[in-house]
């Protein structure tokens, strides 16, 4: 019996980080269809373990599902972004200040497997963001800034782009990194409000640079090429920011 499901879960482990990592990099263009049939024979799989990680990444609220419709690319907008970077920021500060006072810092894991393909910088931030969660012994926590720093990858990896941006950001993070080790938790707790406050500030140029690489791809907005099926809603689209 296990050996009759085994194709069908292969090819939706497979499905899964890859339409998941479209949808967290904005590669769909907003309010495109996400048609089962064409990514089913895009991905070389059924559509049952499409129609499932699709259903998955609705229930994440990556996509939307519209009833008798199907399933959609969401439009995201910019008060999302800002609200998404605020609430990542508000839950690193309660992890770090909520967090027993005899609690030492532990240096950072490897990075998770979602970030071996970023920027270092972004690995590096993730990494001793992910260390100050720990710190809370909050169960919870952990898995929700987690999920807060892939919903906020793309944007925090633009940011990178910028040269005099990667020196700032590399600067705040060993300035970061220097007071965990030090257990002075309100520098640390100022340092990470100073990143907070750099990436609101550009803000609206980084999605202005968002936009531009939507436009550049516009000649053909599906990732999938020769994919009529999910392209048609969004040819006429304006990119996922306004």
């Amino acid at each position: 019996m296990s050996l009759t499901f085994a194709r069908p879960i292969e090819k939706r482990e497979k499905l899964y980080p890859s339409l998941r990592e479209m949808c967290l990099t904005y590669r769909f263009w907003p309010f495109q269809q996400l048609n089962i049939e064409e990514i089913a024979t895009r991905f070389s799989a059924s559509t049952t373990p499409v129609r499932e990680v699709l259903a998955r990444l609705a229930g994440e609220g990556l996509i939307d599902n519209i009833p008798n419709r199907g399933y959609f690319a969401r439009h995201v907008t910019v008060d999302e972004v800002r609200c998404r970077l605020d609430l990542l920021f508000l839950l690193l500060q309660h992890a770090l200040q909520s967090s027993p006072r005899a609690q030492s810092w532990k240096e950072p894991g490897p990075a998770p497997q979602n970030d071996r393909a970023c920027h270092p910088i972004t690995i590096e931030a993730n990494c001793l963001y992910l260390s100050i969660a720990a710190m809370s012994h909050n169960i919870l926590l952990v898995p929700e800034i987690t999920r807060h720093l892939d919903l906020t990858r793309c944007i925090r990896s633009i940011d990178l782009e910028n040269a005099a941006r990667r020196t700032e950001w590399t600067k705040s993070l060993a300035d970061l990194r220097s007071c965990l080790q030090k257990g002075d938790r309100d520098e640390a707790s100022l340092r990470l409000q100073q990143q907070h406050e750099a990436l609101q500030a550009r803000l609206p140029e980084l999605i202005h640079q968002m936009q531009l690489k939507l436009v550049m791809a516009g000649a053909n907005p599906s990732p999938f090429p020769h994919s009529a099926g999910l392209s048609t809603v969004a040819a006429h689209q304006k990119p996922a920011f306004p």
